[in-house]
Formats: structure tokens, sequence, C-alpha cells
């Protein structure tokens, strides 16, 4: 009978171990600085026998600063952080190749018995997380003076300053915190990739750590093979806090496959990207003249990325300034292409130009059309098939009354409750209906809506200042 393949597990205790060695340090120092506060820097700050204007070197609030800096050093020292980084990779690489020669003799392979390049590497990593955990002592110290400073020159009380170093605590536990998680996740990322490559692997099976905390984009990974031999190929570890593993795959059929269906899904992909260009372009091209100016001039083949991470078919994404397509989302086939793309560029332009979340008359417009448009006539529009399936109207609707009032289409009522949902989808969906020449729709909207309508050809045509 065939043995299954062990899984490669992320080692939690290790990552425990060496929070738990960076936390105590980080407490000794808390200790040493509320006590140096509370014993000699708030009795006089609560006093203010102190001339707060600068470093007063023969003070005893200068003596204290002083004082906290030597303990901090005593806390962390070189001997000290060298023995908990040491600690911490030994144990990284312990854990690492248990892990491997049993998977290796489930697989019948003979693992490496020497390792040459081990020592070089062990040094390495170690003097970089010496550097790691000699940053949380520089930083806290840094903070501490700075925080009773400023505190002390801005006449704030001893209470007041005290709290805001008990908060710096939390800041830099947090930070050793991070740290563990982030060093223990790379180290083993990069051990067990490098002994995998080392016996001739082929590849591997990305494995998250299946909780919420685990990136969109590491799920998408989860149960997928990757080749050892793709330079682009993801790594598991390499991520900051990423504690995703890679399991070995030996069937090189196995990985062949994943990386021809890759290949396939990439070539599809670019076919997408494309496709939603040529849409855009295709309506531009019968756009109103200055419709067709800002599409031309905004919009290039880069305005597309593929994003199988988002949550939703299609969006615009700030951070990245794109409009992002989900090929994998299901409800793809429920949309209009071109209707959506052009929504999604109503967005991408607004951010680039218009910023209408800002825009003073618009906001009012906005405002006033919620209290005095006529909800009753408009709800009974939505009885009709020809409105209710009219996705542009029925979201500035929904926009306007946080889906109180709409037909098929809106978003959801969480949305609305951002500052600014209103006014930028209802400007996206106004500047589709403009771009598609959607003549009744907009008709409609002034009809209903006229404020708001003014107010979006004004933008649109530059006249407003603000």
């Amino acid at each position: 009978m065939t043995k299954r393949m062990l899984i490669t597990r992320y080692p939690h205790n290790v990552e425990r171990a060496y929070a738990k060695n960076m936390l105590r340090l980080t407490q000794a120092i808390a200790d040493i600085v509320l006590y140096e506060f509370d014993t000699n820097i708030a009795p006089e700050i609560n006093s203010r026998n102190m001339r707060f204007d600068g470093y007063l070197v023969d003070s005893i609030f200068q003596k204290s600063l002083d004082r906290i800096k030597a303990l901090t050093l005593g806390i962390f020292t070189a001997k000290e952080k060298y023995s908990i980084a040491s600690k911490f990779v030994r144990a990284s690489n312990s854990t690492a190749k248990t892990q491997f020669v049993n998977q290796m003799e489930v697989a019948g392979v003979d693992p490496t018995k020497t390792e040459p390049w081990l020592n070089d590497y062990m040094d390495a990593a170690i003097a970089e997380n010496v550097s790691y955990i000699g940053s949380i002592g520089d930083e806290y110290s840094a903070k501490t003076e700075q925080i009773i400073l400023r505190g002390a020159k801005e006449g704030r009380s001893g209470q007041e300053i005290r709290d805001e170093l008990v908060d710096q605590i939390g800041m830099s536990e947090n930070k050793a915190k991070f740290i563990a998680r982030d060093q223990v996740g790379s180290l083993f990322g990069d051990l067990t990739t490098t002994r995998h490559k080392k016996v001739g692997i082929p590849g591997f099976m990305w494995s998250d750590s299946g909780d919420n905390r685990v990136r969109p984009l590491h799920v998408e990974y989860n149960g997928k093979y990757f080749s050892y031999d793709d330079p682009n190929a993801p790594i598991p570890g390499k991520d900051y806090g990423c504690r995703c593993v890679a399991i070995p795959e030996f069937d090189e059929s196995v990985i062949n496959a994943a990386v021809d269906e890759r290949k396939q899904q990439e070539n599809e992909d670019k076919t997408t990207l494309k496709n939603a260009y040529s849409e855009v372009v295709s309506a531009a091209q019968k756009a109103p003249g200055h419709i067709e100016k800002l599409l031309s001039s905004h919009i290039t083949e880069d305005s597309f990325e593929i994003a199988r991470d988002n949550s939703i078919a299609y969006a615009y994404r700030p951070s990245t300034k794109k409009i992002i397509i989900n090929p994998s989302d299901r409800s793809m086939k429920y949309y209009n292409q071109q209707e959506i793309l052009l929504h999604e560029s109503g967005h991408l332009l607004d951010y680039a130009n218009f910023k209408s979340w800002e825009n003073k008359s618009f906001q009012i417009a906005t405002q006033i059309e919620r209290k005095v448009a006529n909800w009753e006539e408009i709800s009974e529009l939505f009885h009709q098939e020809k409105w209710a399936s009219d996705d542009y109207f029925s979201d500035i609707c929904s926009a306007l009354t946080e889906n109180k009032v709409k037909g098929y289409a809106g978003h959801a009522a969480s949305y609305w409750k951002r500052k600014g949902s209103a006014e930028k989808e209802i400007f996206a969906n106004l500047f589709a209906m403009l771009a598609l020449d959607k003549q009744e729709s907009m008709a409609m909207v002034k009809k209903q809506f006229p404020m708001v309508y003014g107010s979006f050809i004004k933008m649109i045509e530059g006249d407003l200042s603000d």
C-alpha cells in the first residue's frame, strides 16, 4: 500500500517561542521606562518646576532619559540578541529538516545527508534577525524620549504622557509579534524551497493556513501546483507575514500539466483584457465629443488588470488606478460588459479628474434630491420592466435612498454608509449614460433629479471651480 505524502505544517510553536523571547525584552524595557517616568519624570512634569526649552543635560529629566537608554542597552545586549536569533533560526531549521526528511522517506527518496550550504545560510539568517531584534529596542527608546519631551513641551499632564507611553508598549509588542510571524514564514519557506530544489523535486502544491487571515490571492493559490523552474512562481513565505507552506510534488507530469493550464489561463486573461479595452474604445468612438476626449486621454490598454482576489466581477481599484476584472466570478455572464466597463471607466475618470465626493455643489445637490425627489412616482417607474432593468438609473436611485427605492441593480446597503459612496456611484452611472448616449435615461434623471443632473453636467464641462 502506497503511503500518503505527509503535508508540510507551518511551525506555530517556533513563532510563539520567538515572539515570547522578544516580548520578554520588550516588557523589561517597558518596566524600566514606566518606573523611571513614575519615580523621576512625572513628579517634575506635574509640579512644572522644569524649564522645557530644550535638552537640559544637567536636569533630572535628561538624566532619566539617559538612564533609560543605558538600561535598554543592558537588556538588548549583543549576546542576548544573538541568543534569541540563534535559537529561532536553529528551531526553524530543525522543524523544516524533520518535515523534509519524513516526506522524503515516504516518497522513497534518499534526502541529502550533508548540506554544505547550510552553515553560511544560518549565519546570514541569524545576523538578519539580530538586526530585527535590535530595531525593537532602538525604536522603543527613541519613541519614549520623543513622547516625553514632546508631551512636556506641549504642557500635557503626567498621566497623559504615561498613557501614551503605555500605548507605545503595545505598538512595540505588536512589532515583535509581526517580526516573529514574518520571519518564521520567510525562513521556513526558504529552507523548505531550498531543500526541495537540492534533491531535484520539480515543484510543489501551495497550502494556505486555512483561516480568515490568509490573503485572497493566497486562497486562490491554495491547492494549486507550481514549478520550481518557473522564475515567476510564487513561493510560500515570501510575502510579509505569510504562513502558507509548500508540499512537495514528485510527479513532474502533475507540475507540467499545472504549468500548461496556467499558460492557457494567462493567454485567456490577455484576451479578456484586450477585449475590455476594445469595448471602451468602441464606445468612445460613438460618444459625444467631450466624452470621447476624456476616455481617449485616460483609458489605455494598461488601464485594466485581472484580479481573481476581488469579490466581484468588475470594479475600479483606486490603489492601482486600474479597472479590475475577475474572470472567475460566476456573475460575469449576467453583465453587459460594455455597460459595466463604461461605469468603471467613470470611476477611473472621477478619481483622476473630478473627485465628485469632494465637489460641494454635487454633494449639496445629492443631499437635496434625497429629500425633495418624488420617490412615490419613481417607485412606480420600477414596476415597469424598462426602468427596473435600467441598471444605471436603478443604481442612482439606490444611492440616493440607500436601497429603499431601486430596480434590479444596486449596491449592498452597508456600502452606502461609506462617506462619498453615493456621489461616486452617481457620477459613474451618469458618465456611462453619457458615453453610451442613453438619451432616455438621461432625460429621466434630468426630470427626477434636476439638481444632480445639472451639477454633473457642469462638472464634466469644467464650469465649476470647486
